[in-house]
């Protein structure tokens, strides 16, 4: 149902990954490296860090130069770079994009976000990505990873596409909300249906995901009352394609599991809100990201086969 809707009307999206202080650190680097005339041979250049596959593997660090945090707002606390242990997967999921969302034509804000990619995921989608450069001609014949990455992202239309087949795939993302006033679980609640039900305009699509919404209603009935400023929600995309909320108390560091969300519609969905180009939800995070996007390919290699 996702792919059909997507094929009925392309919407402009642009897949996640990373930025400000990724993007800029790396460009401070390249800098760094052309002044003192630095050229590595093929047996100097040092290797990718190896990404973690297995519960219990090293946690790589996004860049030898990064920080553990960042900011993403003045009102609320730093986000981390890479979260070693996601509450369902206990997976490490590292940063690959962050922004404000603002609301109302005066840029009323509402919450900070972060979007993580699962580094056990980012091996697919390097493949897939060099698959989508395969198997469409219009783009450059650039043979780098970040040569096609720049491409997909000036081409709103094929990065519907490759966003697509990210989500499709089961590359997981993580998302972190965190209000940077104090709200209420029923204002969180309805701003992720009023999110979904976006992303959908079709009559039978926005049917298929009643029963996906229907089980994110029933988790938010057990969460009542107040959630204070610079709390945070977390959303983690899971192998089966469900959906894990959680919920971090930041005065007292309790983390607690909200529930699942089975429907895979309503991972893949808000995933797609957060990163799209089309009306996007922020567009700090959606700038963020597409920066980020090709900071990260370079980061695992050099891009070439």
């Amino acid at each position: 149902m996702f792919k059909s809707f997507l094929k009925t009307k392309p919407v402009r999206y642009v897949p996640a990954l990373a930025v400000s202080a990724y993007a800029i650190n790396y460009q401070l680097n390249q800098l760094h490296n052309q002044q003192h005339n630095i050229i590595h041979s093929d047996t100097q250049q040092q290797q990718p860090a190896s990404i973690a596959h297995d519960v219990g593997d090293p946690i790589r660090k996004p860049f030898r130069t990064f920080t553990d945090e960042i900011d993403v707002d003045n009102s609320i606390s730093s986000f981390p770079t890479v979260i070693p242990h996601a509450e369902y997967s206990q997976e490490p999921f590292e940063l690959v994009g962050h922004g404000v969302r603002s609301v109302t034509f005066i840029g009323f804000k509402v919450y900070g976000i972060g979007i993580y990619i699962a580094q056990h995921d980012i091996p697919q989608t390097i493949k897939i990505l060099k698959e989508f450069s395969i198997n469409n001609p219009a783009l450059p014949d650039d043979d780098s990873l970040v040569g096609v990455a720049k491409a997909i992202i000036d081409n709103p239309s094929e990065s519907d596409q490759v966003a697509y087949d990210l989500l499709d795939n089961g590359v997981r993302f993580l998302a972190r909300l965190s209000p940077v006033r104090n709200t209420d679980f029923n204002h969180m609640k309805d701003g992720l249906i009023k999110s979904i039900l976006s992303g959908h305009k079709d009559v039978d699509t926005k049917q298929s995901l009643n029963q996906g919404l229907d089980e994110l209603r029933a988790i938010f009935q057990g969460w009542r009352g107040s959630v204070p400023k610079n709390d945070v929600l977390v959303l983690e995309m899971l192998q089966n394609g469900e959906l894990g909320l959680s919920y971090e108390n930041q005065k007292s560091g309790e983390v607690k599991k909200m529930g699942v969300v089975g429907n895979p519609l309503i991972g893949k969905t808000l995933m797609w809100k957060y990163l799209s180009s089309t009306k996007p939800l922020s567009e700090s995070l959606r700038e963020s990201c597409t920066a980020g996007f090709s900071a990260i390919l370079d980061h695992y290699g050099s891009g070439k086969n």
